[in-house]
């Protein structure tokens, strides 16, 4: 609560120009702030931004189904993004668009204190490893005291189809036997 009524007036950004003046809602993240995993993606989208909730537009559909075939639960998860504000046009957020977020990014990492991160797609994987997704895609990296996984934005499987589901779910399943160990 605290990390959105900061969010609601912070200027920093310039995507708090975009967001107030389209009447989007800050996107702070959702789920059990006891989580052993946080899932981070890009950005809010339009339907996120209208309603102050990651990934609930055709993205998040294909996140819940990922979720519930991997057999968690939403609720149980913590989900946010590298940003808070929906870029213009639903573009890739740029480097000080990313920077000027980072701090409510690790202020939500803090809170939740997860054992694990799940990194989804190119611009995460950048953002909180400062690798390239091809480099890190389906390997186990260290951040801070936490592990990271890194695997395809759910809307690369939007727009590749079933070879993309694939390659996510074998990402996946190596993520859960990795957990397994940790947990």
């Amino acid at each position: 609560k605290e990390i959105r009524d900061e969010l609601l007036v912070f200027k920093k950004s310039p995507l708090y120009t975009y967001r107030t003046e389209n009447k989007y809602f800050p996107v702070v993240g959702e789920g059990s702030h006891q989580a052993a995993i946080i899932f981070i993606g890009e950005a809010p989208g339009k339907n996120e931004s209208e309603q102050g909730r990651p990934f609930v537009g055709e993205s998040g559909k294909v996140l819940d189904n990922i979720i519930t075939a991997c057999g968690w639960k939403r609720e149980d998860l913590f989900i946010t993004n590298v940003v808070r504000c929906r870029p213009p046009e639903n573009r890739i957020p740029t480097k000080d668009e990313i920077k000027n977020c980072d701090e409510h990014l690790q202020d939500i990492i803090d809170l939740v204190n997860p054992k694990f991160i799940l990194l989804l797609g190119a611009t995460a994987a950048t953002a909180v490893l400062g690798m390239p997704l091809n480099l890190v895609r389906g390997t186990i990296s260290d951040y801070k005291d936490k592990k990271v996984f890194v695997t395809y934005h759910p809307s690369f499987a939007l727009r590749q189809g079933n070879s993309a589901k694939k390659q996510i779910w074998e990402d996946l399943q190596s993520l859960i036997k990795i957990m397994k160990d940790f947990l």
